[in-house]
């Protein structure tokens, strides 16, 4: 089931389904972070936050233990790891839509294990009480979770300086159906093999050869269509490759219906925050 949370007024965080802005992002950003994917920085281990107290606020002893144990991690990167949730953290509290990773929600869920803590000092650290709660899982909630996690790797790299970490925070991946979904250009050379058969065709049965023509620019402009509106018409042939979609969507913005699971799946997308005006820093 899908999670996330949302700010009510300045002394409460609950969890909901939807941003409070309702998952609008800005398309210049998100063409940048398309081009800047599969990178990978160095963290700064010294300073993984700008908020002191939440760097050197002790997590509770066994809380490591618990998840090389539960996950099979190695140590090193279980250290990685709760440095990304003290980030994950403190990008909840600036008030915008924010959904971990499936690494950094393990160790969210696991910390809320140690109740005396969690809800103890480490709450002081924050502006706002943070609660976990499940979502609805209303239609269109895996997409604005989708959506929500390519906008906190775009945020996370404007207030850190540097991209997330991918073995903590993976890019969103290619669901099976997108990865067969072929291009406008696998279209237009269906289109073209076509003609070149209805050509042979016309000179072994005396089909008039305007019909032909008529057809194929018919055919051309409803490639053409689709290659503008980012999907492909139903001529076209498939084995070609695919579109590259984020976060389950199409560039139409229609849900696949993937995503929202507990365990977060390759891409993350399964629990989001949304701060408000009450939650900044």
């Amino acid at each position: 089931m899908g999670r996330s949370f949302r700010a009510l007024g300045q002394a409460d965080l609950r969890l909901t389904g939807a941003a409070d802005d309702g998952g609008t992002t800005e398309d210049t950003a998100h063409e940048t972070l398309k081009h800047t994917l599969e990178a990978t920085m160095t963290i700064q281990s010294g300073r993984p936050t700008p908020n002191t107290s939440l760097n050197t606020w002790p997590l509770p002893a066994g809380l490591r233990a618990r998840l090389m144990r539960e996950h099979g991690w190695t140590e090193a990167f279980a250290v990685q790891a709760e440095t990304e949730y003290r980030r994950f953290v403190y990008l909840a509290t600036l008030g915008r839509s924010v959904t971990p990773s499936p690494a950094v929600d393990e160790v969210w869920h696991t910390h809320l294990m140690f109740t005396r803590d969690y809800w103890g000092g480490f709450q002081a650290l924050l502006p706002a009480p943070l609660h976990h709660e499940p979502g609805t899982d209303t239609p269109g909630d895996a997409a604005r979770l989708r959506e929500q996690y390519l906008d906190t790797l775009l945020l996370y790299e404007r207030t850190f300086g540097e991209a997330a970490p991918a073995d903590c925070w993976p890019r969103p991946a290619l669901t099976e159906a997108q990865a067969q979904r072929p291009t406008p250009a696998a279209g237009l050379w269906g289109w073209v093999g076509a003609a070149l058969l209805g050509f042979g065709g016309t000179l072994l049965t005396g089909t008039p050869l305007f019909l032909l023509l008529t057809a194929l620019v018919f055919g051309l402009l409803a490639v053409l269509l689709g290659r503008q509106k980012g999907h492909v018409t139903p001529t076209a042939t498939a084995g070609a490759g695919g579109l590259f979609f984020f976060m389950g969507a199409d560039s139409a913005g229609t849900d696949t219906g993937s995503g929202g699971s507990d365990s977060g799946g390759s891409d993350g997308g399964s629990c989001g925050s949304s701060c408000g005006g009450g939650c900044g820093s």
